[in-house]
């Protein structure tokens, strides 16, 4: 109700946030502990991108005006190549990664400054020139189709038919909707969708062998881009014109892109 009232609606996501002894932000500090799980394995349901889908006003513009995979969690590589393909395909406007950290003469940028910091990260660096590709040039397309749940247009002062988001998304499927449809919530009826599209020219999904999760890997299949990542340690990957194969990684686990400069077919 709050965004709705706004030119455009905003979230902060973040995956595997440090968390301070007994949740007690005053005792902030190296006593933080981090869960240090990949949320490729949740990719669709239960993860931080498909919290942010639910909560996209219809209508408005999403920005995500803090975002971060914070160090030291070992699976942080997959952070904006994830993203960037979810922002893609949710069609989003703009993803800001908090926090930049220290910078100019003096600043330590010869090792990872602390969780937030992406100066001298070189798991947000590596992959900034691609994943800013292909947001920004479209290279993973918007779903064509779009998924409305629906919220009473005006917030009751009456806790009995009050409803949450989560509510509201009840009577809805959510399970890897993110990689086909739109997700937006409306107050009251849905405005008209504005976007014009095609039918999708990528294809996004999580593989598991037999549901495991320790198996699980991502693939954002387009002509101009492919991304890979998750548990893909001495695997084979096949895309649409082009195959990838892993050697031995450290917790199984690899990011990849591959990224037309020129935005023609890889292939």
């Amino acid at each position: 109700y709050r965004e709705a009232q706004n030119d455009y609606s905003d979230l902060h996501l973040y995956w595997d946030h440090p968390t301070p002894p007994g949740g007690d932000y005053s005792k902030w500090g190296i006593d933080n502990t981090m869960l240090n799980k990949p949320m490729t394995p949740k990719l669709g349901s239960g993860d931080m991108l498909t919290h942010a889908s639910t909560h996209h006003v219809a209508g408005k513009p999403l920005m995500i005006s803090e975002w971060n995979h914070p160090a030291p969690n070992e699976f942080a590589t997959e952070g904006l190549p994830l993203v960037a393909s979810i922002a893609a395909r949710q069609n989003w406007s703009g993803i800001v990664l908090h926090e930049y950290g220290a910078y100019g003469d003096g600043a330590p940028n010869d090792r990872i400054q602390h969780y937030f910091a992406v100066a001298a990260n070189p798991e947000k660096w590596a992959f900034g020139p691609a994943t800013a590709l292909i947001f920004r040039q479209g290279l993973i397309s918007p779903a064509a189709t779009r998924t409305v749940a629906t919220m009473p247009a005006t917030l009751s002062n009456d806790p009995k038919t009050q409803i949450s988001v989560a509510e509201a998304w009840k009577q809805r499927d959510t399970n890897n909707k993110i990689f086909n449809e739109r997700l937006v919530l409306a107050l009251g009826s849905a405005p008209p969708d504005r976007l014009k599209t095609k039918a999708a020219n990528s294809t996004l999904r999580v593989l598991k062998d037999n549901g495991d999760d320790a198996t699980a890997r991502f693939v954002a299949d387009a002509p101009a881009a492919k991304i890979v990542t998750g548990m893909v340690a001495n695997r084979k990957v096949e895309t649409q014109g082009a195959t990838f194969t892993f050697g031995a990684a450290p917790n199984n686990f690899a990011a990849l892109t591959a990224t037309a400069m020129d935005t023609k077919p890889l292939r």
